[in-house]
C-alpha cells in the first residue's frame, strides 16, 4: 500500500501511558507529509519530463530516418544524372561523327562529279576538300573540348553535392 501525504497527515496514534509526546509526533508527521508530497511532485515532474524526452527522441529518430531516405534518394538522382550525361555525351559524339562523315562523303561526291573538268577545277576541289577536313577536325576538337568541359562540370557538380 502506497502512502500519500494525506494518509500521513490523517494518521492518529493511540495515547498510552508514558507514550511519545503527541505534539512532537504530529509535527514530525507533518514534516514527513510535506517531504513525501514534495517528492511525489518531483517524481511526477520527472515523469512528465521523461515523456517529453521520449517524444523528442521519437521525433529525432523519425527525422534521422527521413534524412537517410533523402540521402539515398539524392545518391540515386546523382547516379541517374551521371548516367544520363554519359548517354547524352555519347549521343552527341555519335551524331557529330555521322555529321562529319556526311560532310566528308558529300564533299567526295561533289569532287567526283566535278573531276571531269579542268585541272584548275580539280585543284580548287582538292583545296575545298582539305578545308572541309580541317573544319571536321576543328568541329571534332571543339566538340571534344565541349564534352570534356561538360564532364568536368558534372564531376564538379557531383563532388559539390557530395
Amino acid at each position: 500500500m502506497k502512502l500519500t501525504p494525506l494518509d500521513i497527515q490523517q494518521q492518529k496514534f493511540e495515547v498510552k501511558w508514558r507514550g511519545y509526546d503527541r505534539q512532537e509526533v504530529e509535527t514530525f508527521l507533518e514534516m514527513v507529509s510535506e517531504d513525501v508530497e514534495s517528492l511525489l511532485k518531483d517524481c511526477n515532474k520527472l515523469r512528465d519530463e521523461l515523456k517529453k524526452c521520449e517524444s523528442q527522441m521519437a521525433d529525432f529518430r523519425e527525422n534521422e530516418r527521413a534524412i537517410q531516405q533523402t540521402i539515398m534518394t539524392t545518391q540515386k538522382v546523382s547516379d541517374d544524372l551521371k548516367r544520363n550525361a554519359q548517354r547524352e555525351s555519347d549521343l552527341i559524339l555519335s551524331e557529330a561523327k555521322v555529321a562529319a562523315e556526311k560532310i566528308t562523303n558529300d564533299a567526295r561526291t561533289h569532287a567526283e562529279k566535278i573531276m571531269g573538268g579542268s585541272r584548275l577545277e580539280i585543284e580548287k576541289l582538292r583545296k575545298e576538300f582539305n578545308d572541309l577536313k580541317n573544319k571536321k577536325m576543328e568541329c571534332e576538337l571543339a566538340l571534344k573540348s565541349m564534352l570534356e568541359s561538360h564532364l568536368r562540370l558534372l564531376k564538379t557538380e557531383t563532388e559539390r553535392k557530395e
